[in-house]
């Protein structure tokens, strides 16, 4: 997937680009709470604050990440509670404490991963193009660029 965001600053991890929210993303404020814009880090990328860039972001391992971060916790949380059940039955305190124990097993592992694949190179979003013939469009600045 590749969207066109605004560079709005640079620091030691890299350039900070600026994307409004997806339209796909509109009645849901799970992830940016409610926030209309959403802020990358890119590493890497030859631009200058205020430039317009088309980023790629890596879909397919995007959606395998997401996978985990999702699906991994709920699928340790039924396994605990499955096996919880079976080694006390009729006790649902041993069931649920070894449900959210396994559940918080995968979230330690779920944070140990990411800290893994965040260091591999194919994992992160890249500039593709720096954009300069889009005009800048209000709407589609964040806060910290319209300050300028």
């Amino acid at each position: 997937m590749i969207r066109i965001g605004t560079v709005i600053g640079k620091d030691d991890q890299g350039l900070r680009v600026c994307f409004d929210k997806m339209g796909a993303c509109a009645g849901c404020n799970g992830c940016a709470q409610g926030q209309q814009k959403t802020e990358v880090v890119v590493r890497g990328g030859q631009a200058e604050v205020g430039d317009r860039v088309s980023v790629s972001m890596p879909e397919g391992k995007l959606l395998k990440l997401s996978m985990l971060v999702y699906v991994f916790p709920l699928v340790a949380l039924i396994l605990g509670l499955i096996i919880g059940s079976l080694a006390a039955p009729g006790n649902e305190t041993v069931m649920l404490l070894l449900g959210l124990a396994l559940m918080a097993l995968s979230f330690a592992f779920v944070k140990i991963l990411d800290s893994k694949v965040g260091q591999k190179a194919g994992w992160h979003p890249e500039i593709v193009a720096v954009n300069p013939e889009i005009e800048e469009q209000d709407s589609f600045l964040c806060a910290e660029m319209r300050k300028r």
